[in-house]
């Protein structure tokens, strides 16, 4: 009975270590994560390069402001 529940608790111990194993993102030893993992890369990439080019569009200042017809601007 003490083999099975030392087993047992061999066992439970090494599951965590596992799936900490196939976590990695560098080498994780699955060619079609890592695919997935380049994609999203090349995707995160190309979207911020067209959101510099789009801030490059943008005026550094705002555009003037139209007088106000307020009649009370002097006495405030």
């Amino acid at each position: 009975m003490r083999i099975a529940l030392i087993a047992t608790m061999i066992a439970a111990l090494t599951i965590p270590a596992y799936a900490q194993w196939l976590g990695k993102d560098s080498d994780s030893g699955f060619p079609q994560r890592d695919a997935e993992i380049a994609a999203k890369k090349q995707l995160a990439k190309e979207t911020d390069k067209g959101y510099k080019a789009a801030i490059k569009n943008v005026p550094d200042k705002l555009p003037d402001k139209k007088q106000s017809d307020d009649p009370w601007k002097n006495i405030r």
